[in-house]
C-alpha cells in the first residue's frame, strides 16, 4: 500500500479514477464525490484548501477521504478533521468493494501526514459499520485514543422483498390506519399526485418547490430556510442540481390540485439514497403531508428498486424513528494522534460538558412550552 496527500489541484489527474472510487464503493458517501466536492469548494461552503488523504493498491486509488486544518471544536480550541459542511450527514471514507487488507492501516497513515499528530474529528462516522469498525482498529494499533461522542442511532431502511413485506414488519396497525386516514382526508380536498423528478427542467422546478415550502414554514420564520438566502438558496440549487456520474439527484413531490405540498430531496449514490432535506405546507399538518411522503418514497423503492437503501440523513428525533425498522449507530468520533497526550482526555470532558449543556438549553423553551 502506498499513500498520498494531495489538493484538489493534484487530484484533478485522477478524476476518472475518483468517480471510480466513488461508484463501487463499499459504504455510499455523495459527500466526498467530485461533483459535490466541487460545488462545496465553488460556493466556499465548506473549509477552503482541503488535503486528500489516499491510499493506493498498486496504481489504483482504493480509499480516499478529505480533510481539513479545522474541522470542528473538541473543547476550548479547534482541531483537524474530516471535511463536513452543514449538509454532510456522514464522514464515512470512500473504500473501493475489493480494496485488500491493510487499507485502512494505509488511511491511518495518511491521516498523520497530513495532519501532523494531535486530536482529529471525524464527525458523524457509522461506528459499528464494516468501515467504521476497520478505521478504529487500525487507529488502536497505533496506540490512538479514540472517543466517541453525541452516540445515536440513525433510521435508514434496507429493502425488503415488497411493499407489503416491509409493512408488516415495520408498521403497527396503528400507524397503517394512521396513514390510511390521513391519504382519505387529503383526497378529499382534491386530486393528489405523488411526482418524482431526477434532472433537467422537473428537478430544477422539484427544488424550488422545496424551498418555497421550507421558507412558508417555522425555518422561514426563524430565517434560516435555504430560500432566505440568495447564497444558501444559489448553492443548494447547484448542489442538486449539479449531481451526475457517480452521485445523483432524486425529488420526490405529493401534489394537491398540481400545488406541491410535500417535497423530499435526495442523494443518490452506490445504492443509498440520502434523505438530505424535506419540507411540507404547515397549513396541511393536521393530514401529514410529510409522513405521506416518506410512504410514498418507501412504496417506490420496492416498485421502483433505484436503489438498495433509504438513509434518512437525521438527527435524533426524526419522524422516520417510526418509519424505518433498520438503524445505523453514529457518532462523531474524536481521535488523539500523538498518544500520551494529557490534553486530549481533558478536552474531549471539556466538549462533552459543553454539549449537554447546550442541549438542556435548547429543552428549556420546550418544556415551557408544554
Amino acid at each position: 500500500m502506498t499513500i498520498d496527500i494531495l489538493d484538489r489541484e493534484g487530484l484533478e489527474g485522477e478524476r476518472d479514477a475518483w468517480d471510480a472510487l466513488a461508484s463501487n464503493a463499499r459504504a455510499a458517501n455523495p459527500f466526498f464525490t467530485r461533483p459535490l466536492v466541487d460545488t462545496h469548494l465553488a460556493h466556499r461552503f465548506c473549509a477552503p484548501r482541503p488535503r486528500f488523504a489516499c491510499v493506493r493498491s498498486g496504481a489504483r486509488l482504493v480509499a480516499l477521504l478529505p480533510v481539513t486544518a479545522r474541522a470542528g471544536r473538541l473543547g476550548w480550541c479547534d482541531a483537524p478533521g474530516v471535511l463536513g459542511s452543514p449538509f454532510s450527514t456522514l464522514s464515512t471514507p470512500l473504500v473501493a468493494r475489493d480494496a485488500p487488507d491493510g487499507w485502512a492501516d494505509g488511511l491511518v497513515r495518511a491521516i498523520r501526514r497530513a495532519c501532523r499528530g494531535g486530536a482529529f474529528l471525524f464527525p458523524m462516522l457509522p461506528v459499528a459499520s464494516p468501515i467504521g469498525i476497520a478505521v478504529r482498529e487500525a487507529f488502536a494499533r497505533i496506540g490512538a485514543d479514540v472517543a466517541a461522542l453525541a452516540p445515536f442511532q440513525r433510521p435508514v431502511l434496507s429493502v425488503r422483498t415488497h411493499y407489503e413485506a416491509y409493512v408488516a414488519e415495520a408498521l403497527g396497525r396503528s400507524r397503517r390506519k394512521g396513514l390510511e386516514r390521513c391519504r382519505r382526508r387529503l383526497a378529499e380536498r382534491g386530486r393528489v399526485a405523488h411526482r418524482v423528478a431526477r434532472g433537467g427542467a422537473a428537478l430544477a422546478r422539484a427544488v424550488d418547490d422545496f424551498m418555497t415550502l421550507e421558507t412558508g414554514g417555522w425555518k422561514g420564520r426563524l430565517g434560516t430556510a435555504l430560500g432566505t438566502d440568495p447564497v444558501t438558496r444559489a448553492f443548494a440549487r447547484e448542489l442538486f442540481l449539479s449531481a451526475r456520474g457517480p452521485v445523483t439527484a432524486r425529488a420526490d413531490v405529493i401534489a394537491l390540485d398540481d400545488a406541491p405540498i410535500a417535497a423530499s430531496l435526495a442523494l443518490v449514490s452506490a445504492g443509498t439514497a440520502f434523505l438530505v432535506k424535506t419540507a411540507y405546507d404547515e397549513r396541511h399538518r393536521a393530514l401529514g403531508p410529510g409522513v405521506l411522503l416518506e410512504d410514498a418514497i418507501v412504496r417506490a423503492l420496492h416498485e421502483e428498486r433505484f436503489c438498495d437503501r433509504l438513509d434518512s440523513a437525521t438527527l435524533p428525533g426524526s419522524v422516520l424513528e417510526t418509519l424505518y425498522p433498520d438503524r445505523v449507530a453514529i457518532a462523531d468520533l474524536a481521535v488523539n494522534l500523538r498518544p500520551g497526550d494529557p490534553l486530549f482526555h481533558a478536552r474531549v470532558a471539556t466538549e462533552r460538558w459543553q454539549r449537554d449543556a447546550r442541549a438542556r438549553v435548547k429543552r428549556v423553551p420546550a418544556r415551557e412550552s408544554a
